[in-house]
Parts: C-alpha cells; sequence; structure tokens
C-alpha cells in the first residue's frame, strides 16, 4: 500500500481531513513508521475534537493549530468552521523554535 492509499484509508469517509498537501507526503516519507501513526493519530483526534491544538498567533495565522504528533514532531493544520482540517506542515520543534520560537 502506498503513502497516498493508507493517508485515504486513516482519512476515512467522513472527510474530517482534506487531502494532504504533496509537500506534507514527501515530508511523511522522512519520518519513522512511528511518527507518520502519531501525524495520523493527531490530525484525526484534533478533527473529531478530542484533542486540543496550541494556536498560533500571528499574521496570516488565522484558524492555525499546532499539534505534538510524536516527542520529536509538529504537525501545523488548519481548521475552519464548516470545513475539512488542512494539514500544512510537518516540523521538528527545533525547526520550529528557529523560525517562529513556538514550538
Amino acid at each position: 500500500m502506498g503513502l497516498r492509499e493508507e493517508i485515504a484509508q486513516e482519512n476515512g469517509h467522513d472527510r474530517l481531513v482534506a487531502e494532504i498537501p504533496d509537500w506534507v507526503v514527501a515530508a511523511l516519507d522522512h519520518v519513522t513508521p512511528e511518527e507518520r501513526a502519531g501525524v495520523f493519530a493527531a490530525v484525526e483526534a484534533f478533527a473529531r475534537h478530542e484533542v486540543e491544538g496550541t494556536i498560533l498567533s500571528g499574521p496570516n495565522l488565522d484558524h492555525f493549530y499546532m499539534l505534538h504528533a510524536a516527542p520529536e514532531l509538529r504537525v501545523i493544520v488548519r481548521r475552519e468552521p464548516g470545513a475539512p482540517v488542512e494539514v500544512e506542515d510537518i516540523a521538528r520543534p527545533g525547526a520550529m523554535r528557529t523560525i517562529a520560537g513556538v514550538a
């Protein structure tokens, strides 16, 4: 099973999560299977309102959240009312601190 099929299977039929962008699919090829599973679990739990994310603040960051997917992996998502959750990117905490000081 390829990564796109795995994402579709994890995503389920209820479409709580939008299609994963190509750059995130490519990034998921470079993490461990456990981290990849953590990304799917974190995003699905957030989409179902089972966990909270850290609200990101700043210019053009309305409706953006950071999720902890694994000890060393974060997921940036956007959730607007009435729309599926959009996965924007994944990053290591060190990169997040360097870029935005938020990890």
